[in-house]
Formats: structure tokens, C-alpha cells, sequence
């Protein structure tokens, strides 16, 4: 990706970093999975948007592949697909912490924390890191 882009994409992040109080606790939880899933499955880089890492979670390459792919709407044969992949990608990741979706609340937050508290610091201090740690408290007392 070109060094402008990228830098246009981080400034963009920052920005919306500073509206997350704003945000339902189910925005957080999205979010949450999506870094989550960008750090520990698609191996987020230093200075990489989460969605190109998100996306590579999921099996896609390339940015203009992933930005197609999350603006697709979910009733379409591209967003059932992406939806899969996520479903997919959700199940590997609660798999990293001996989890399913099936355990239930207490499990799945548990593990959501851990997951959160072993990504690479980058990750965690990324604009879209620190916006979901402010949510974080939100997002796991959802599963209690």
C-alpha cells in the first residue's frame, strides 16, 4: 500500500478512536473480534490498518479485495461468504484458548480477555487497539 494511503488510513483510525465512548457495547464487541482476529490471525503489522489484517484472517488478499468484501451486503452470495469466513475465523480463534462458542459466556469472555491481553503490543497500542480497550470493560460484562 502506497506510504500516503497508509498514513491517510492511520489518521482516520485516530479519529475514530475518540468516538468509541459513543459506541453501543455491541459496536465494541464487533470490534473487539475484528482486532482480535486482525492480531493473532492475520498477523497485523506495526503500521497496517486492522481491516487488511482482519481481511487476511478471513482468507483474502489484497486491499481492494477486503475493502469489496466488508461493504457487501449480508444477503448476497459475497457477504454470506465473508460471514462464513468470519464464523470460521471466530471458531479458530476461541480455538487458541481451548474455547468454543458453545461454552458459553463465561468461557467466551475469559477468553475474549486473554486473547486481548496476549496480542503483540503493537497491536494493542495501534489507534484501533486503544479504542478497543476503552470499550473492553463494556464489551466483557456483556458475557456475564
Amino acid at each position: 500500500m502506497h506510504p500516503r494511503l497508509k498514513d491517510r488510513l492511520s489518521r482516520l483510525e485516530e479519529k475514530r478512536a475518540t468516538a468509541v465512548s459513543a459506541e453501543p457495547p455491541f459496536m465494541g464487541t464487533i470490534n473487539l473480534v475484528v482486532l482480535l482476529m486482525a492480531g493473532h490471525l492475520g498477523g497485523m503489522t506495526e503500521r497496517e490498518a486492522a481491516g487488511e489484517a482482519y481481511g487476511r484472517a478471513l482468507g483474502y488478499t489484497g486491499s481492494s479485495e477486503v475493502r469489496s468484501v466488508l461493504t457487501a451486503k449480508s444477503d448476497s452470495p459475497t457477504g454470506e461468504e465473508r460471514d462464513r469466513r468470519h464464523a470460521e475465523a471466530m471458531h479458530r480463534l476461541l480455538a487458541l484458548k481451548d474455547v468454543s462458542a458453545d461454552d458459553g459466556g463465561g468461557s467466551v469472555r475469559d477468553a475474549l480477555e486473554a486473547l486481548f491481553d496476549d496480542l503483540p503490543e503493537h497491536v494493542r497500542h495501534h489507534p484501533f487497539g486503544q479504542q478497543v480497550r476503552v470499550s473492553l470493560s463494556q464489551v466483557v460484562d456483556m458475557y456475564l
